[in-house]
């Protein structure tokens, strides 16, 4: 139970940097979340909000990366409705 626990405040610690617009630091903070805790529940979020922090710097092949790999690999995350709105709305789900 305390495991469970640490991890949620390490995601909500990750998290807290969005909140303050520091995106450079929540991107790691995030990458670092789900490179621990890849099969913990929150991953698939946390790789949503990894996405994001590269949204709203406009490095949008990153967030595309970010998103897309979030959507592979954690097709029953919470965010996968809104990782398929950007990946259908940058064009990721045609066939090339």
């Amino acid at each position: 139970a305390a495991d469970v626990y640490k991890r949620q405040e390490q995601y909500k610690f990750a998290v807290s940097f969005i909140k303050v617009g520091d995106y450079d630091t929540a991107e790691l903070a995030l990458c670092d979340f789900v490179f621990n805790n890849s099969i913990h529940l929150l991953a698939g979020i946390a790789q949503y909000w990894y996405g994001v922090t590269f949204r709203v710097r406009q490095l949008y092949q990153d967030a595309a990366k970010a998103y897309l790999n979030g959507y592979e690999k954690y097709p029953k995350s919470a965010k996968k409705r809104q990782v398929f709105r950007w990946k259908e709305a940058w064009g990721l789900d045609r066939d090339n």
